[in-house]
């Protein structure tokens, strides 16, 4: 029996000697056969398949470029060069109407009335929140293609606008007022039935003490300043500006002040330019409403304001939420308020000012929330958006809120994904070539969120 074991063996080991070439070659086929299966199976499968968001982004950053198909009806990718169409997963979505919902009380002052606040009581006794939809844009985008923002502004039901009016692009000129740009937008935007919240920043270069530091875009926060010498001159154009839009009753004082070097980082600046636009302003129109503006908070920055101004030369104060200061960051949660519902932005520190403001005695001035967004997938960026707007429903000193913004924006070098739709193509330039897509869940969420809510 051994013998006959060894016996065949050895014809086996001789048999592949011989024939090497052969399996090896057989071997080679069988793998190819298997992979060229694996490889079908696989092009199948994607062609298939919806995608999750979370894969998408996986799809993207392991190299392959993902564009939305018109014709083919969803989202393309090349991979294996094979271009093959990837369906985003969505849940089903119902037609909603709007609804009410109940309202908790605020946990700062629940026994202010909306009343005070000027909030739109139905006859049904419900509360309309539809001053928290509102949408941070730029005059220069809207100008590209007015209709399609237009369009996508009624279809989401957006009543407010944030727009800039940049003083150094309508005086670019000592004496030279340029305000077709503007004349173009801001009166369509009124007459299509919105609300507009003006927002005043920038200096020219010819006003600055370093015009050509301050000439520049990347070293304009760092050099623009406002000489003393320079005054009049800026009051001459809040009077131009405030007088050629009279629809605008709303007036936010710089962008993120503190930002700016020479304008808003030290607080005697701020004022300083803050007392001049409040004293033109209530000139030309003793009911426009003028907001300081913060990005730090109470702590760091309004209530310095309350110390160095007893005038108090605002009717609002202005804030944005971004989690950490940083529009990219995780919000730490010892900066969210104890009955925040998942809002992933700084919801303690609009606690915070509300609850200073009163102690000083300004009960009675709203907070504007002028800008907020997060930097996310579209299925996370539509449960914060949901959370925070429960949450300052239950605030109803927060008069307006605007979110960041339509679309997402390619910065060279830094492109960011805020918007409740995509670019398309992704470029730094909006034409009127460009495509807005809304984004899956974020889009909708917004659109259809409940304006009404019932009080106690």
């Amino acid at each position: 029996m051994l013998s006959a074991i060894k016996h065949n063996a050895t014809e086996i080991t001789k048999y592949l000697k011989d024939h090497k070439k052969a399996a090896l070659i057989t071997l080679i086929s069988f793998v190819g056969l298997i992979l060229g299966l694996y490889l079908v199976q696989r092009q199948q499968l994607l062609k298939s398949k919806a995608f999750t968001p979370e894969e998408i982004l996986q799809i993207e950053s392991n190299g392959q470029t993902l564009t939305y198909d018109s014709e083919r009806g969803g989202y393309v990718t090349s991979l294996d060069n094979v271009k093959i169409k990837l369906q985003v997963l969505q849940e089903p979505t119902e037609q909603k109407t709007e609804t009410t919902l109940p309202l908790p009380k605020s946990i700062n002052d629940s026994n202010t009335p909306y009343s005070n606040f000027s909030l739109q009581k139905q006859p049904d006794g419900t509360v309309s929140i539809k001053h928290l939809f509102g949408i941070s844009s730029h005059v220069w985008w809207i100008d590209s293609n007015p209709q399609v923002y237009i369009n996508h502004f009624k279809n989401l039901g957006v009543t407010d606008i944030r727009l800039a009016v940049d003083w150094k692009r309508f005086e670019a000129v000592e004496g030279k007022y340029d305000f077709s740009m503007y004349d173009r937008v801001l009166p369509t935007l009124n007459n299509a039935g919105f609300e507009v919240t003006g927002v005043f920043v920038t200096v020219p270069a010819w006003v600055s003490s370093n015009p050509i530091g301050c000439g520049k875009e990347a070293t304009q926060t760092k050099y623009c300043d406002l000489p003393e010498s320079r005054m009049s001159q800026f009051r001459n154009a809040v009077r131009e500006m405030v007088t050629r839009y009279p629809f605008i009753t709303r007036w936010e004082v710089g962008n993120e002040p503190e930002l700016w070097t020479h304008l808003g980082d030290n607080l005697n600046d701020y004022l300083k330019t803050l007392r001049v636009f409040y004293e033109e302003a209530k000139k030309m129109n003793s009911n426009i409403q003028v907001a300081a503006a913060t990005l730090r908070g109470w702590d760091y920055y309004v209530a310095g304001m309350y110390d160095l101004a007893p005038d108090r030369p605002w009717d609002a104060i202005t804030f944005h939420p971004y989690a950490n200061f940083d529009r990219d960051g995780k919000i730490d949660p010892v900066n969210l308020a104890s009955d925040d519902p998942g809002t992933d932005l700084r919801t303690k520190e609009i606690d915070k000012i509300r609850a200073g403001m009163v102690a000083k005695g300004d009960g009675h001035k709203p907070i504007w929330i002028t800008e907020y967004g997060w930097d996310r997938l579209p299925e996370e960026q539509a449960k914060h958006f949901n959370a925070l707007i429960n949450w300052l429903s239950t605030r109803p000193w927060v008069t307006v809120a605007h979110i960041h913004m339509l679309h997402d924006t390619y910065d060279v070098g830094s492109p960011q994904h805020y918007g409740l739709t995509y670019l398309e193509p992704f470029k730094p330039d909006i034409t009127s070539e460009t495509n807005f897509k809304p984004k899956p869940f974020f889009y909708d969420a917004f659109k259809n969120h409940p304006r009404f809510i019932s009080q106690f």
